[in-house]
C-alpha cells in the first residue's frame, strides 16, 4: 500500500513538472510570436501524435535503438577486456593511457567528421558511439579493479580460489558498483552520440536524419516534436537501465565452495606424506639494503607445532609469507621432505590466519568458511568458535574478536600440509582464549597438523608449541 501511495506521488509529480514546461513553452510562444523559432506546443503535441500513429515512426526509432544498443555493447566489451588487460599487464595500461586520455578530451564533432570520412554512412553512428563510451567503461571498470584490496587477492592464492572462482567471489563483487555506474553514464551518452552522428551521417532510417530535414525547411514543430521523442526515449531507456540495475538481489554462491577431499587429491601425493616435515634450506630474503635472512635453514617437524617469537621487525611474519609462498626467497628452497618420488618437488598447501581476518565483505561468515572447505566441517568449527548463530552475519556485522575467529575458524577448515598463524588470538578475551587453544590444540593433535606459529605472548607459545624458536634480531642465520 505504501509503495503505490509513492508511485502515485512520483507520478504526480512528473506530470506537474511537465505541465509547468508546457506553460513556459506557450508564453514564450506567445512572446516570440514567430513560429519558425519556437512554435505552438499544441501544434508540436498534435503533431508528435500523428507520428505516433505512423509505422515510419517506429522503423527510425529501431534503427536509431539498435545502434545505441550495439554500441554500448561493443564500447562495454572492449572496454572490459582491456581494463582487465590493464590490471594484469602494466605494459597494456601504459599503452592504453595515451589513447584513452585523447578520447576524453577530443570533441564529439571531430571524431564524427573523421568517421564520415573513412566509414559507410551506416557505420559512423556505432563507432562514433563506440569510441565516446569507450573511456568511460574502461576508467570505471579498471577503478574498480584497482580498488580490489591485496590482501584479499593474496588470502585467494594461499587457500588455491583461482581462475572463474576468484572470478566470481572477488573480482565480481568488487568491481559490480563501477560496472553499474559506467552502463548508466554511457546509456546517456551513447543516445547522443547516436543521434548527433545520425545528423551528420544520414544514414537511411534514423531518428537524426528527421532533425536534419526539419532543420533544413525552417520546420520548427517537426524539430521540436522529434527533439522532444528524442529525449523522452533517451530518459525512458535510461530509467529501464537503471530499474534492471537497481535489481539488487541476495547473490548466490552455488559453485563457488569447494567440497572436502583428501590430500592425496590435493597434492597429489599419498595421505602418508601428509605430516612430512617441511624443509627450510638455506634461504636467504632481503629488500633492497634490508637483509632478513642469509643462508637460513630450519626444519619444522610434521605433525608437530613451532612456534616463533621474536622482536617486531625481525622477519617472523616473512618467514611466514615465504612458506606460503607469497614472498620468493633470493636463494634456497622450502619444500616438504622427504620430495614425492616420481613426482619431483610437491607443491606445499598452507592455510593460513594472518595478522588481518581478510574475510572477504560481501559473503556471510558460512560462506567465508565453506570457500576453504567442506559443509561438515564448516559446522564443526562454527561449533568451536561460537559462532554458529553468527553464521549468516555479514564480516562488518561482527565485532574484532568475532572476525578473527572466522579467519581463524577458515584455516582450521582447510585441508592443507601446513597451518600458518601470524598472532591468531589478537583481540580475544583471555577467558575465550584459554579456551580455543585447548580445543584447537586438540584438533591439531587429532588431526596431526604441522603448524607453524608466531606469537609475542610466550604464554600462548608454550601452552600450543612443540618446541619455541626465539628470533634475537636480523638477519636471521640460524641452522
Amino acid at each position: 500500500m505504501k509503495d503505490s501511495t509513492c508511485s502515485r506521488t512520483k507520478y504526480k509529480n512528473i506530470l506537474m513538472t511537465a505541465l509547468f514546461w508546457i506553460v513556459v513553452w506557450y508564453v514564450l510562444y506567445e512572446i516570440v510570436e514567430r513560429d519558425y523559432i519556437i512554435p505552438s506546443p499544441f501544434h508540436t503535441l498534435i503533431l508528435m501524435g500523428k507520428m505516433l500513429t505512423a509505422g515510419e515512426f517506429y522503423l527510425h526509432v529501431l534503427w536509431t535503438m539498435g545502434r545505441v544498443l550495439t554500441g554500448m555493447a561493443v564500447s562495454f566489451l572492449f572496454g572490459a577486456v582491456s581494463a582487465a588487460g590493464a590490471y594484469f599487464l602494466p605494459p597494456v595500461r601504459q599503452i592504453l593511457t595515451g589513447p584513452v586520455v585523447a578520447l576524453k578530451s577530443i570533441p564529439v564533432m571531430s571524431v564524427i567528421l573523421l568517421a564520415i570520412l573513412a566509414l559507410p554512412t551506416d557505420g559512423v553512428p556505432v563507432f562514433v558511439c563506440f569510441l565516446m563510451c569507450y573511456p568511460v567503461v574502461y576508467t570505471n571498470l579498471l577503478a574498480g579493479l584497482d580498488s580490489v584490496d591485496i590482501a584479499l587477492i593474496e588470502m585467494c592464492q594461499v587457500y588455491e580460489i583461482r581462475g572463474k572462482r576468484r572470478i566470481r567471489v572477488l573480482y565480481w563483487p568488487a568491481i559490480r558498483s563501477y560496472t553499474k555506474a559506467a552502463l548508466v553514464l554511457i546509456t546517456g551518452l551513447s543516445w547522443k552520440t547516436v543521434v548527433a552522428s545520425e545528423v551528420f551521417a544520414v544514414p537511411k532510417y534514423s531518428m537524426g536524419y528527421h532533425l536534419l530535414t526539419a532543420k533544413a525547411v525552417l520546420a520548427a514543430d517537426e524539430l521540436f516534436a522529434w527533439t522532444i521523442a528524442i529525449v523522452l526515449l533517451s530518459f525512458l531507456f535510461e530509467a529501464v537501465v537503471k530499474r534492471i540495475l537497481s535489481q539488487e538481489r541476495q547473490y548466490r554462491w552455488n559453485g563457488v565452495f569447494v567440497e572436502e577431499r583428501d590430500n592425496a587429491e590435493r597434492t597429489g601425493c599419498n595421505e602418508e606424506h601428509k605430516n612430512c616435515d617441511v624443509e627450510i634450506r638455506n634461504v636467504s630474503k632481503s629488500f633492497g639494503a634490508l637483509e632478513l635472512y642469509r643462508d637460513f635453514s630450519m626444519t619444522l617437524p610434521g605433525g608437530k607445532v613451532t612456534a616463533v617469537t621474536g622482536p617486531s621487525g625481525c622477519g617472523k611474519t616473512t618467514l611466514l609469507r615465504l612458506i606460503c609462498g607469497l614472498e620468493t626467497p633470493d636463494s634456497g628452497s622450502i619444500q616438504l621432505a622427504p620430495v614425492c618420488d616420481g613426482n619431483g618437488d610437491r607443491k606445499l598447501t598452507v592455510s593460513c590466519v594472518f595478522q588481518e581476518d581478510r574475510l572477504l565483505p560481501w559473503m556471510t561468515v558460512r560462506e567465508n568458511l565453506r570457500l576453504a572447505g567442506s559443509e561438515e566441517r564448516v559446522e564443526r568449527v562454527l561449533d568451536m568458535m561460537n559462532l554458529s548463530d553468527f553464521s549468516e552475519y555479514l564480516p562488518e556485522q561482527l565485532s574484532g574478536g568475532m572476525r578473527r575467529r572466522v579467519a581463524m575458524g577458515r584455516a582450521l577448515v582447510y585441508d592443507g600440509q601446513i597451518t600458518l598463524m601470524d598472532e591468531p588470538f589478537t583481540g580475544l578475551d583471555p577467558e575465550l582464549k584459554s579456551q580455543l587453544i585447548c580445543e584447537i590444540s586438540a584438533l591439531w593433535k587429532q588431526q596431526g597438523r604441522t603448524v607453524f606459529f608466531i606469537t609475542h605472548d610466550r604464554n600462548d607459545a608454550e601452552a600450543l608449541a612443540d618446541r619455541i624458536c626465539q628470533f634475537s634480531g636480523r638477519p636471521v642465520v640460524m641452522s
